[in-house]
């Protein structure tokens, strides 16, 4: 095919029961040509073959020797793009109608680097989940967690993931969150289209180890940085998400202790501490 408008990467690993849905809603998007890379990681079923029976030629099919990681599947796809603009899509997930026209035009509109959508969340009684600008302004609000679901709405200028290098691959938690930080203090531009143009089916929770080991690299690589461009009350709320983070994860682990522990820092920002609450009593689940 001729070269597409945009590329969109879907890694996945053991998921036959869901990826073929995924790249066919990827495939049916109407309006901007879409070439389709999906990137095996060294899966045990027959997903791979599913894809490649749909014999669709916009469709190119990845696999590595190993089991990497989301963060080295989303890299290879990324690598392997041939479009000037990248779209990410969870394996589990799946693009409605108009996604992607909407964010070209409003990424072109804009002159955004980076363009999300909002989202219906979950598989019954689904959650939806706008994307309004925040008040505080989208740099900023990324202080507060990852919560634009960028495995699956992020549409990006592929010159701008190539300046900002590839997601951090020693990361399994919190690599999408890790690189929307770098984007931001980089001074990308974000934007948003509010209207839910996606499902997003969330995912088991990741063990409390695993998730404080990539919250303890947040903290160490992004903490000075973050005082550094936007200032030390930044910092503050930075540090009190990722007391969020960790009180949550061990508030579902069923260590109430451990989690009144963790949310200590909090106390530095009020307002974390609010959404400390909600996240507890609602126990929102969170793609890995």
């Amino acid at each position: 095919m001729s070269h597409p408008d945009i590329t969109v990467v879907i890694p996945f690993y053991n998921r036959a029961g869901t990826v073929v849905a995924a790249a066919e809603s990827a495939l049916a998007q109407h309006g901007p040509s879409v070439e389709l890379v999906a990137v095996d990681d060294f899966s045990a079923d027959d997903g791979a073959e599913r894809l490649v029976a749909l014999a669709d030629p916009r469709l190119r099919l990845i696999r590595h020797a190993a089991n990497r990681g989301a963060a080295a599947a989303r890299n290879t796809g990324v690598a392997a793009a041939r479009a000037p603009l990248v779209a990410f899509l969870d394996s589990d997930d799946r693009f409605l109608p108009g996604k992607l026209a909407a964010q070209v035009a409003l990424l072109e509109r804009e002159r955004l680097d980076f363009c999300f959508t909002g989202f219906l969340l979950g598989e019954t009684n689904k959650r939806v989940v706008r994307l309004d600008t925040p008040p505080i302004g989208w740099a900023e609000n990324f202080l507060d967690g990852c919560f634009v679901s960028p495995g699956s709405t992020q549409l990006a200028r592929a010159d701008a993931l190539a300046r900002l290098g590839p997601l951090d691959e020693s990361l399994r938690r919190f690599e999408d969150w890790d690189f929307l930080l770098r984007a931001a203090r980089a001074g990308a531009r974000f934007g948003a289209v509010p209207d839910p143009l996606a499902e997003i089916f969330p995912s088991p929770h990741p063990a409390p180890k695993a998730l404080e080991a990539a919250l303890g690299t947040l903290a160490e690589r992004h903490a000075g940085p973050i005082a550094a461009r936007f200032g030390a009350a930044s910092r503050r709320r930075f540090q009190a998400s990722l007391a969020l983070e960790r009180a949550v994860a061990r508030a579902r682990a069923g260590d109430r202790a451990g989690a009144l522990l963790a949310a200590l820092p909090a106390l530095a920002s009020p307002g974390r501490l609010a959404a400390l609450a909600r996240r507890l009593v609602a126990n929102r689940a969170a793609k890995p």
